[in-house]
Order: C-alpha cells, then structure tokens, then sequence
C-alpha cells in the first residue's frame, strides 16, 4: 500500500481500487460461508457475482450489460472472473436477482435460494465494514462476532448465516504459539546474535568469537564481505578479514540477521526473508531519520515483526484451506487472519518474540505493528510506516493509521520521499524468490 499523494485522479483510483478489495474480500467470505452452510457448488459462481457487484444497483444488471461493467470494473473482459461469458448461463438467475433480494431488506428469514444468497453477501458486507473501521474505535474480533450474533437473535440478520460466520475452521491461538517450539531450536550463539541491538559497545574480539561459533553465522558473514557492495580487492576468506574489512557495526546487523535466516529455509518463505531484510534496513533509516528511536532496536524490529507468519505457515486441515482460498480470492493476510483466527500475524510475533525472551517494548511493537493506534510504542508506528512503504500489502490501507503513525513517528510523505533509494547492506543474504 503507498500511502496517499495529492493529485485528483490518485484519490480517484485509490477509491476504485478500494471499492474493487471490498468486493472482492465480501466474495471471498460469501463462499466461505456458503461452505460451512454446505451449499451446492453449483450456486457459487452466483453468488460470487453477486458479491462482487453488491454495490451496484439492480436495473444496471441487466444479462446484457453486466459483462460490460465487469470489463470496465477489471480493466478487460479477459480480466473478468470467468472471462467474457461468465455473467450469461444460460437458464440460470441473474445476479440483478440476488441484488434486488438485498435491497429490499426485510427482517423475514426466507428460505429460498436467492434470499438466502442476499443475506449471506449482506452479512459479509456488514462483516468487512466493521473490520474496515477497526482504526476508528478499537473492538476485537470476538465483539464484532457477538454484535452479529445479537442482530442475528432480533431478526435483522439471518441466524443460520450469522452462525456460519462464527464457526469458520479456526486454529487455536495457544496451538499456534506451541507450533513455535517445532521451528529450528535456536543455538547459544543465535541468542547472543539477538542480543546484540541492546548492546551499547560490540568490541571486535566479541564479534569474531561468535561468528566463529557457528558456520551460520561465520558463512553469512564472509558472503556479505566478498559482496558488489564491498568489492573487495581479494577475496576475504576468514571471519577477523571480514570483520576487519565492513567494520563492526556492518558486522553486527549481519550476525543479527543471519541468525534468523534458517527458519525462512523452505522455497515458498523466499518472498517473507526478503521482505524481513528489507524492513530492517529501512526502518533503521527511518529511525536516524527521526532521532526518534534506537537505529539497532528498530533494526532488529524490522527483522522479526512478521515471525507470526511463520506459524501461519504450519496451519493445517480446514483451516489452512480456508485461509489460502481467501488469499487466491484477493484478501489481505490480515483480513483472512482476522476472519478465520479472531487475531492477526502480528499479535502472534509478538507471543513468539516473548516465548523467545525478547525485551516487553519491542514485544508491544511488534505486536500493534499492524495496529499502531492501539500501542503507546512510537516503534509500532515506525513498523507500520515501513509496512506501507515497503507496499507489503498484507493489511487493508488506512489512512487514518497512517496519519497517526507519520504523527508518532515525525515523518512526513516528503521526508519519505526524500530518502531515495539506498544499497541494502543485507542484499546478499536474499535468495532468488
């Protein structure tokens, strides 16, 4: 998500792009639904339709438009879901008849096939506008649940939909946070890697004494020194060379770095390891930026604010189904992680870095990095930033967040936009994706 600039036609195509997300995350959980109330799959394809049109008015559904609006909605007809003909079987209900089911409202439970599809795409819509709205007046999942839960008891929603909602596949949180003890057992020398953000002073005999402790570590730190970056004029072959040659504050972030990367080692966390390196780098520039925070704190912040995912990545059985059909659907991670879990990737890194003895403000950070409005840490507002900047899109876009983290942080789009690119010092330890 790049965060909002001035001009007239961005704020047009962010309003676009926005409505197209919701429609597209209302669908997404219209089918979720539709699965946990065993529907036939022969209905999906009109609910989904109806789903991603539900903010337009019936009369401009006829058979013979709707495609049309799609291909202007999706930029071609090709771009469509289905392709051209994919609003037009032949004998079946338009979706102009589901929509037309959900305005006219009315409190009646009905029973028919096209009722039943306008309250599931109503409850879904009402669902994604709360979680929408999050940023404005902080609730938890769970009372967001329960408020349906109450409209669905005083009859304005449907109780059977309202029920399929509340019992998606979920894996318990204590069950992902156990899942943390089955990742790579970290050695001494990682914990001392770790630790290195709250050291002041790192004198070189330190350094070259962990390094040495592990062929991590050691191959990490000789890889980066014998990078373009430093070009060095021979090659550096021993753990004091390379110390000696990038200096101590290189080395350090490396250490810290490197201690991490055995746990991002399968093919498919690629793009996770690259995102991680590259939001430490850059909220370390952040936080010289600022003078706001410590360079190294906010550094080793970067590193490790999204270890929940790799939990995420252990889901199984429904669950993990679930969550990788509204991701194929166009959801944000957060949105699919909330919907399913009641709580998002980075409320779990946190769990994870307090498992791992991490000190409680970073754990705070890292754990509202996601929700900086709702911490006091200034450092969650710096991970926030970084999130938006690095166009991560794992979350929905705020702009209310965003105006309250550039407050917190002292930040501004111009400053920003000032920084330029710069050399990741890091860029040698990311692999191909």
């Amino acid at each position: 998500m790049m965060p909002p600039d001035s001009s007239l036609d961005a704020c047009r195509f962010r309003d676009q792009a926005g409505s197209l997300a919701h429609c597209r995350r209302v669908a997404a959980l219209s089918l979720e639904i539709s699965y946990r109330l065993r529907l036939p799959a022969s209905g999906n394809q009109l609910l989904e339709q109806a789903a991603l049109l539900h903010h337009f008015p019936p009369a401009l559904l006829a058979a013979a438009s709707c495609s049309r609006l799609l291909a202007d909605l999706y930029g071609s007809q090709a771009a469509a879901p289905g392709g051209a003909g994919w609003l037009e079987a032949s004998g079946q209900p338009h979706a102009g008849a589901v929509l037309k089911a959900l305005r006219g409202g009315g409190r009646a439970c009905a029973e028919d096939r096209i009722s039943l599809f306008a309250r599931i795409v109503e409850l879904s819509d009402l669902f994604d506008e709360q979680i929408e709205f999050l940023p404005y007046a902080y609730r938890t999942v769970e009372q967001v649940l329960d408020e349906l839960r109450w409209m669905a008891q005083d009859g304005f929603c449907n109780p059977a939909v309202v029920a399929a909602l509340t019992s998606l596949p979920r894996t318990p949180r204590q069950q992902l946070v156990e899942s943390v003890y089955r990742l790579p057992v970290f050695p001494a020398a990682a914990l001392q890697a770790l630790a290195l953000a709250s050291e002041q002073e790192v004198d070189f005999q330190f350094l070259e004494k962990l390094a040495s402790s592990d062929q991590v570590l050691a191959g990490s730190l000789i890889k980066v020194a014998n990078s373009a970056r430093f070009s060095p004029a021979r090659s550096i072959a021993s753990i004091r060379q390379a110390i000696s040659y990038i200096g101590l504050e290189a080395a350090r972030k490396i250490l810290m770095a490197a201690v991490l990367e055995p746990l991002f080692g399968s093919a498919n966390l690629c793009h996770l390891w690259r995102h991680s390196l590259e939001a430490a780098q850059f909220c370390e520039r952040l936080a010289r930026e600022t003078g706001r925070h410590d360079p190294e704190e906010a550094f080793l912040a970067g590193l490790v604010h999204d270890v929940g995912r790799l939990a995420l990545g252990r889901l199984s059985g429904e669950t993990a189904a679930a969550y990788q059909r509204l991701l194929a659907k166009g959801c944000a991670p957060v949105f699919a992680e909330l919907a399913l879990l009641r709580f998002d990737h980075a409320e779990l890194s946190g769990d994870i870095l307090r498992v791992w003895n991490f000190p409680n403000h970073l754990v705070e950070a890292v754990r509202r990095h996601h929700a900086p409005e709702q911490s006091e840490a200034a450092l969650a507002s710096l991970l926030y930033t970084s999130e938006c900047w690095l166009e991560s899109e794992e979350d929905l876009p705020s702009a209310v967040r965003w105006e309250e983290a550039m407050r917190r942080t002292g930040l501004s789009f111009e400053r920003l936009n000032a920084l330029g690119p710069a050399a990741g010092l890091l860029d040698a330890l990311i692999r191909a994706a």
